[in-house]
């Protein structure tokens, strides 16, 4: 459920600042699979998710897999 709302949340254009909270939200959860499809969610979305830079740069020191750390690196170059 949390990998269907991420990607929603990633092709709506509307209400940024809240997609943004939520798919942060995301990154905490202990989900591995949910967390990644929240990063590419937060990469795809660009300029519009630099309020996130902080918890992608926390993602990638604390994520548990080094492909969720790659993934992390990767939303954060986007953003």
């Amino acid at each position: 459920m949390r990998v269907a709302a991420a990607e929603g949340l990633a092709a709506s254009g509307a209400f940024v600042e809240e997609r943004v909270a939520t798919l942060v939200e995301v990154l905490r959860c202990d989900d591995p699979e949910a967390r990644r499809f929240a990063l590419c969610a937060l990469g795809a979305m660009g300029t519009h998710a630099a309020a996130a830079v902080p918890a992608l740069r926390q993602a990638i020191r604390h994520h548990g897999d080094r492909h969720g750390r790659e993934v992390a690196m990767e939303a954060l170059v986007q953003v």
